[in-house]
């Protein structure tokens, strides 16, 4: 019997309760949002049916919102921002969000009011424009000098020659006013006092247009074989010191091949090869691009802001011709039919047409060659049927560096098939068959090779 009772009082107690919430008239500020020259307001409501254990959190979030709305916010002219372009998607995120996210860290805001009934929780916030505006300018003064020190790092990475290491302190500098990016903010170098948004842009777009590509000749030669002497060129700053660490994207012109990354060392200089590029033509153009994004440490080259940022500027796009020297050719074959030397070099004239139509010089003089290719060619029998006669030509040719025994490349001629009324002209027909081959095959497999 007590039991029941003590469980009867509980529900009539909680009833109650009810009863006095709903019965409770609501404060003005809830049914008409109160208007202020002196405070930002902020008022916020969440569903306790809904949510609840958690709509007091939900509803102080939400009046945060409200009240950071309430914030004008601005692209000013001396911005940052306003020098993006104008349809940047980040333009469009700062003035949704990106502010606000630092206004939800607002100080000195105070909860004036809250008020509940079944339904709804709702609180009320207010912040003085006048500490708003006091904590904005203690914010914006600690950045513009964060900015200012990182501005004079960059400046003595660039008197050093290392613009890698300048652009990466510019978009430090950057990143320390992102919550003011469109705010006229004003920094001090130097004794002189500037916006910090022309200045970041007059000293980014300078240090990236001072970077160039200086190479000894007119165009860019490469020796073929002998690659422990690479072709290159120097990266440099327009007064002509040479700048380390510029990371580049090179490929040929008008071509498929794919784009080779690379950077200039300690001493300004980017060493190529014909492997490196995998040049299929002794003569061409290649492009050459800086990768500015490249020249960033990763946390800066994921940053939204400074992507973004970076569109505004080029940087060097440079077309420089090339030339491949090919090495001179001396070509000898032992072409047999069955043993017996033939009086008709068949291989030897498809390789020499070949040569000349690749960019091969050819040499009579064994001894002026650079390098020597040597075929050693036969044929063997094969079988009979219905009097047509089966001949397979086998051999290899072999490329050697000249006075040398080092091997080059070696092409293998494996049972070239020919047909004819007898095994003399069948192994006739396997060498005209053959020479379509060594035509089309046997320098461009060279060339491949030594790529």
């Amino acid at each position: 019997m007590f039991l029941a009772i003590s469980l009867l009082g509980c529900k009539s107690k909680k009833n109650l309760s009810e009863s006095e919430i709903s019965s409770k008239k609501s404060p003005e500020w809830v049914s008409q949002r109160p208007i202020s020259s002196s405070y930002y307001v902020g008022i916020g409501v969440a569903s306790i049916l809904k949510n609840p254990t958690d709509y007091a959190s939900i509803a102080k979030n939400n009046a945060l919102n409200d009240l950071a709305s309430e914030i004008e916010v601005k692209i000013n002219s001396n911005s940052v921002l306003y020098n993006l372009e104008q349809n940047s998607k980040y333009r469009e995120d700062y003035l949704s969000t990106t502010r606000l996210k630092s206004e939800l860290q607002l100080e000195s805001f105070e909860a004036v009011d809250s008020w509940q009934n079944k339904e709804n929780y709702y609180i009320y916030y207010r912040l003085l424009k006048s500490d708003y505006e006091a904590m904005m300018a203690r914010k914006r003064a600690e950045a513009a000098n964060k900015a200012a020190s990182f501005i004079n790092n960059a400046y003595s990475a660039k008197a050093n020659q290392d613009y890698s290491l300048a652009l990466n302190n510019f978009m430090q500098a950057l990143l320390v006013v992102k919550d003011f990016a469109g705010d006229a903010l004003e920094v001090s170098i130097n004794d002189k006092t500037d916006y910090f948004g022309s200045l970041l842009n007059n000293e980014v777009s300078t240090l990236l247009s001072d970077i160039e590509v200086t190479i000894a000749e007119d165009v860019l030669k490469f020796d073929f074989v002998n690659k422990e002497e690479p072709a290159g060129f120097f990266v440099t700053s327009g007064l002509g010191k040479m700048l380390k660490g510029i990371p580049l994207e090179i490929k040929q012109t008008n071509t498929f091949s794919q784009k080779l990354q690379t950077q200039s060392n300690n001493i300004g200089f980017v060493s190529l090869s014909v492997a490196d590029l995998k040049i299929s033509k002794p003569s061409g153009n290649l492009e050459l691009k800086v990768l500015m994004e490249e020249m960033l440490a990763e946390n800066l080259r994921k940053d939204v802001l400074v992507k973004s940022y970076l569109k505004n500027f080029k940087s060097l796009n440079q077309t420089i011709g090339y030339q491949v020297d090919y090495p001179s050719l001396f070509i000898e074959t032992s072409e047999n039919n069955y043993g017996k030397l033939m009086g008709t070099s068949y291989f030897k004239s498809a390789l020499q047409q070949s040569a000349s139509e690749m960019g091969f010089p050819v040499s009579s003089n064994k001894n002026a060659a650079e390098v020597w290719v040597k075929i050693d060619i036969d044929t063997q029998e094969g079988s009979v049927n219905f009097d047509l006669f089966t001949a397979f030509l086998n051999g290899k040719a072999t490329f050697y560096k000249a006075n040398t025994e080092n091997i080059l490349y070696t092409y293998p001629i494996n049972k070239q098939k020919g047909v004819g009324l007898n095994y003399q002209a069948a192994g006739i027909n396997a060498y005209e068959k053959g020479t379509e081959k060594i035509k089309l095959e046997v320098l461009k497999g060279f060339v491949d090779s030594m790529n």
